[in-house]
């Protein structure tokens, strides 16, 4: 059995390595253009949205975008962890244990020429972690066969380093097809949250971004029942956002959710098992 500190463990390594060799790729200006190139990395983000959306119960026919040049692409990985996380976040032990219906696996046992047995939901989230770190490394030979300088992304090189946060190229957030620039206090500190629903699990986090969000989130958040649903909550706090720091929303949805279940693991916040769920303030 895999935990849910150990699948929040890989995706943030995964994260991290994602990011590292995406700096390398476009620090190296024959990269840019390298077809070849290109389509290691179009693979490997294609399988993390496919297994997201397997996770999520969205249809398996919907298309994948292209991209043309590589700059669009490296957009779209990084919406991805913003999703992944609003859906990893919530696993318990009876979700990571739950079988997974591969919507693929006729694809599977003609390859591997027999039925395939069940897998778990954590298991195919150990899947994708491995599998992008095997495409890693074909993104990190080409860069060298052209010139660049592929990064050491090993899972024991971040442990060593002291697990760090991913620093994508560009030093912005993305949403809706554009770049954010980070403002000024983004970059002032980092504070330690914790995810009420990975005990012990703490993170290092945008001090600059988690503060207004922690006061927008506990401005909305009633103290009575009935609390407010996640997107709720999300529409609640934009009117109380600082738009240098989350200008026209950008990444308010993984935010809320993070400051959420830091303030649920604090017992600044409480949910309440309604349908859908709700949240509320306790002081």
């Amino acid at each position: 059995m895999h935990t849910a500190e150990t699948i929040a463990d890989l995706f943030a390594h995964m994260q991290w390595a994602d990011a590292k060799v995406w700096a390398a790729v476009l620090a190296c200006g024959d990269a840019r253009g390298d077809e070849r190139l290109r389509g290691h990395l179009h693979h490997m983000h294609v399988v993390q949205w496919a297994f997201l959306r397997m996770w999520r119960g969205e249809p398996r026919d919907a298309p994948f975008p292209e991209f043309e040049t590589i700059k669009p692409l490296l957009g779209w990985a990084r919406e991805y962890y913003v999703a992944a996380r609003e859906t990893t976040a919530a696993w318990t032990g009876d979700r990571l244990n739950a079988e997974q219906i591969l919507p693929w696996a006729a694809l599977v046992e003609k390859k591997i020429g027999r039925k395939a047995d069940p897998s778990t939901v954590s298991e195919t989230a150990m899947q994708v972690a491995m599998h992008s770190q095997y495409h890693r490394g074909q993104v990190n030979a080409r860069l060298r066969e052209i010139g660049g300088d592929p990064p050491l992304v090993d899972y024991i090189a971040w442990v060593w380093l002291g697990r760090p946060a991913p620093e994508w190229p560009g030093g912005g957030e993305r949403r809706g097809g554009s770049v954010t620039r980070l403002s000024k206090a983004d970059v002032t500190g980092k504070i330690a949250v914790e995810n009420v629903n990975v005990p012990g699990r703490v993170t290092n986090v945008n001090a600059g971004k988690y503060e207004p969000m922690r006061k927008a989130l506990l401005k909305v958040l009633p103290r009575k029942a009935p609390g407010l649903t996640q997107a709720e909550m999300l529409r609640a706090v934009l009117a109380h956002l600082p738009n240098d720091v989350f200008p026209g929303g950008a990444t308010a949805s993984w935010w809320v959710k993070t400051v959420q279940l830091d303030l649920e693991a604090k017992g600044a916040v409480v949910r309440d098992r309604t349908k859908p769920l709700t949240w509320r303030r306790v002081r």
